[in-house]
């Protein structure tokens, strides 16, 4: 799982680098082929940080909060929404399951599986933070720090 994290947020790296946001992360847009070749889909959605998304069907379950009210999109968000995706693979929840009004910032987390590092617990708790977010760049490190990572 954390692999497939890594291999997500390395083609994440890729597409902000060429000066785009995907805009969209969520699981049903990140794909592994029998290979365990990870693929980020749906690239309709990805446009240069300026562009505004209108009329784009994105998927707020997954949307960084202080973007519900805009249409524009970050990379900021990119990474609340791969933190999103990565806390939904490891719990079975979402982070926002029961929780209304999806225009505030849902309560921290709780993490139900004692299996998970602290180390991966709060590299994914860090991405979901409303202030402080760490960069792509340092998420992606703090994944490849994990032991969850070290030990495949």
């Amino acid at each position: 799982l954390v692999k497939h994290a890594v291999d997500a947020a390395e083609s994440l790296v890729q597409i902000h680098d060429s000066g785009l946001v995907h805009g969209d992360i969520k699981p049903s847009n990140i794909l592994v082929n029998g290979s365990g070749e990870v693929r980020l889909i749906d690239l309709a959605t990805a446009r240069e940080p300026s562009k505004e998304y209108q009329h784009s069907p994105l998927s707020p379950g997954y949307l960084a909060p202080e973007l519900f009210n805009t249409p524009d999109r970050t990379r900021s968000g990119d990474v609340f929404s791969l933190a999103a995706t990565v806390y939904n693979a490891v719990t079975g929840r979402s982070i926002r399951n029961g929780y209304r009004d999806i225009f505030r910032l849902p309560p921290p987390p709780k993490f139900l599986n004692p299996k998970i590092s602290s180390e991966l617990e709060h590299t994914i708790t860090s991405g979901l933070a409303f202030y402080d977010r760490p960069d792509l760049g340092n998420f992606l490190k703090r994944l490849q720090e994990s032991p969850e990572y070290s030990s495949n």
